[in-house]
């Protein structure tokens, strides 16, 4: 273990005393080590880790770098583990000395079929995860939205008595909306209580502690206009038309549109397409002039909508970039990643958000844009920690880029309220 940073050995030991356990360290801080030298610790022959796809290559390579003890180890991804029949059976003959769930915020959803498979139909603990003697769960963002999307961790791992309608009613402001429970917000009253129930399950470390040589990271938001934004508002229906207008109206009085968000949920979703679109060339552009000007030698661009990845993608082809998306080959995604990483020419890496915020490492930027957002802020964060994590030496600057007077005033306005409410449960 001498390798590893003192927090990260506190870590290895803090899984080998659990045989249930959530480390749950910010990204970036290498939980992947810490699990490797745990087992190493343990002589655990017998590992199974389920991860998402893009992460299976990442995790063997590591293991063949740092494992010292002589193991059978299996990796499947969590499509895997809901297409095949033959892998779950295969999982369960097994009978891993430790059962690893890498980005386990993938099972926050109780209905979900990879948390079925896992965790059982209940979140009963009689998924795959009892045929492991050990189950050690990972992600850096333990809490996507709010405090209930914890609750199949705690029911299935730890066996927590409440159901999840008791659970979240308990720990949060609710309201019966026209899709169910819907939370508000987290009960600060309880958040003593939930915290205590975290403390003696998951460990958690934030990089500006542990990485104090670490250099620091910086969001900024940047307004932009585009000259021809008002073609781009026009949808065919006149119906999304006339929602779109309302939400806009309502986006500028700064009014509280939870319940009209929830009403016209399509309509918002169509039009942040036509927003990420229209934002995408001016972004780019603005990107290829800083480039050419040599402001910096890299940058990872995080976008979500394909035909905006496109015209980045367009605009700044002089840069030699690589995209990384959903549904690519993993081999050909960590090529990409490999090219980025270690190939001078290669100055732009695209992203589509949901298919990079975990399990790579993109130091060789210190520059993020985001052209587009997703709902959830910790997968903001973890896409933008891609690049602030060990190995980076630059400080960080992030650029989130809003259109104003547009839908990404709401993005924002939601981004905000929800990190709000992790901060309650987890700082």
């Amino acid at each position: 273990m001498n390798h590893l940073f003192d927090y990260q050995k506190v870590g290895a030991d803090f899984l080998c005393d659990h045989p249930a356990a959530f480390l749950a360290d910010e990204q970036g801080l290498g939980k992947t080590l810490q699990v490797i030298a745990a087992c190493d610790k343990l002589g655990l022959t017998k590992v199974v880790v389920v991860c998402p796809a893009i992460a299976k290559i990442n995790w063997r390579r590591e293991f063949e770098k740092w494992g010292t003890v002589e193991r059978e180890i299996k990796v499947f991804s969590y499509d895997k583990i809901v297409q095949s029949k033959d892998v779950r059976n295969e999982i369960a003959k097994f009978e891993p000395d430790v059962l690893v769930l890498d980005e386990a915020h993938y099972l926050k959803n109780r209905t979900a079929k990879r948390t079925k498979y896992l965790y059982g139909q209940f979140c009963r603990g009689d998924g795959l995860v009892r045929f492991a003697d050990r189950v050690w769960l990972l992600s850096g963002t333990p809490i996507p939205n709010n405090v209930s999307d914890f609750w199949t961790h705690l029911k299935a791992i730890w066996q927590y008595p409440l159901n999840f309608t008791d659970y979240t009613l308990y720990f949060c402001k609710t309201w019966n909306g026209q899709f169910g429970l819907q939370v508000l917000g987290n009960k600060a009253e309880r958040m003593s209580e939930f915290k205590t129930v975290l403390k003696s399950i998951m460990l958690r470390r934030k990089s500006e502690v542990v990485l104090k040589d670490l250099p620091p990271i910086w969001w900024q938001d940047t307004p932009i206009e585009v000259d021809n934004w008002s073609d781009t508002k026009h949808i065919e229906d006149p119906r999304e038309q006339e929602a779109v207008n309302a939400i806009l109206a309502n986006s500028l009085a700064n009014q509280d549109l939870s319940s009209e968000i929830e009403r016209i949920a399509p309509h918002i979703a169509s039009l942040r397409r036509l927003t990420g679109v229209a934002k995408s060339r001016p972004i780019a552009t603005q990107i290829a002039g800083e480039l050419q000007d040599d402001a910096y030698d890299k940058i990872v661009i995080f976008a979500y909508h394909t035909d905006a990845i496109q015209n980045l993608y367009d605009t700044l082809k002089d840069f030699n970039p690589v995209v990384v998306a959903g549904g690519m080959p993993t081999a050909e995604r960590q090529a990409s990643i490999d090219t980025f990483q270690s190939d001078p020419k290669c100055r732009v890496f695209i992203g589509q958000i949901t298919a990079c915020s975990t399990a790579i490492t993109l130091t060789a930027a210190n520059q993020v844009a985001f052209v587009e957002m997703d709902w959830v802020p910790a997968t903001n964060a973890q896409a933008a920690k891609r690049c602030h994590r060990i190995g980076q030496t630059k400080p960080v600057i992030v650029r989130t880029f809003g259109l104003v007077n547009s839908v990404d005033e709401i993005v924002a306005k939601t981004l905000a309220k929800k990190a709000r409410m992790i901060s309650e449960a987890l700082d």
